[in-house]
């Protein structure tokens, strides 16, 4: 047993009078050495303290979606909706219609279209400002970004590509009411729908294209 401890010993002690040995030849002090522990200290604190901070990060992104996907599952039937163009045309675009009017009357059933189409829109401009906060490291932009096109963006199928690469031409969309609709009341949304899945250098694209509408908006906006 005795010789088992001395074999684990030995080495440690051969090492640490290897220490001395070298820090005698060098003019390395005791005080010195305990100024190395305790830079040593600091820089452990330093990494433990950021690998708290990252994983707490981590914890509270998974809390933030998870809660987002929970409330993304009472919008789904308003985002499947306005996908089905048949269910859009009847129901919803009636009602974007006078309202992009503007002080027009609704009657009931637009009044219920409305208020579920304001909480769809509401949980995507929700999204754009945590996704901009980039806790989530993307993740939502990739929940949020099918949807973001269906309500902002998709082009219809037989629109010719001049007309794709045409950023004026609003009878290429397939929910030009709904297009406009975003642009004059949730344009925080608007200019984050294309950003969504797309890769920064395409991104910093995309927002160069932008401006013009940005500036036309801000201008709109600031003589209203």
């Amino acid at each position: 047993m005795w010789q088992f401890i001395w074999r684990l010993y030995s080495p440690i002690d051969e090492f640490w009078r290897y220490l001395f040995h070298v820090a005698k030849i060098h003019g390395i002090t005791l005080t010195d050495v305990g100024e190395i522990v305790k830079i040593a200290g600091a820089f452990l604190a330093l990494i433990s303290a950021v690998a708290l901070y990252m994983t707490n990060n981590r914890i509270k992104a998974s809390e933030l979606l998870i809660s987002l996907e929970k409330e993304y599952k009472e919008h789904i039937k308003v985002f499947s909706e306005i996908e089905s163009i048949q269910i859009y045309d009847l129901d919803y675009k009636p009602y974007l219609a006078k309202v992009n009017k503007d002080k027009v009357e609704l009657n009931q059933d637009e009044i219920e279209f409305g208020i579920k189409l304001e909480l769809a829109i509401r949980y995507l401009y929700l999204c754009s400002k945590i996704g901009k906060l980039g806790v989530t490291k993307g993740h939502i932009q990739f929940m949020s970004a099918y949807y973001l096109k269906v309500f902002v963006y998709e082009v219809k199928k037989d629109a010719s590509w001049k007309a794709r690469l045409n950023l004026l031409d609003e009878e290429k969309y397939k929910r030009p009411d709904l297009r406009d609709y975003m642009y004059k009341y949730w344009h925080g949304v608007y200019f984050w729908a294309p950003h969504t899945r797309r890769p920064w250098p395409a991104r910093i694209i995309i927002y160069i294209r932008q401006i013009p509408f940005r500036l036309g908006f801000w201008f709109k906006t600031f003589h209203d």
